[in-house]
């Protein structure tokens, strides 16, 4: 997924940099090219905070609740 999206974004700037060298960096083209590199980038950032969120959150859970015997009334099950 993150591959087709760098590609994504790569495609898209080159496309920005030749419209900008044709019409100019403030073409309301060039400005649309740059906002959906942001919006891919911002993409890209989530899925990386929401896999490293994801990550820590499974090692507090294991450190948390570490294998170890259960308890009922007293004796171990």
């Amino acid at each position: 997924m993150e591959e087709f999206i760098e590609q994504e974004i790569e495609d898209l700037r080159s496309k920005m940099v030749e419209a900008g060298k044709k019409f100019g960096l403030k073409h309301p083209i060039v400005l649309k090219y740059s906002m959906e590199i942001d919006s891919l980038h911002n993409v890209l950032l989530y899925i990386d905070r929401t896999r490293k969120r994801n990550t820590v959150k499974s090692y507090l859970f294991v450190k948390k609740y570490k294998p170890r015997a259960i308890r009922f009334s007293g004796q171990a099950l």
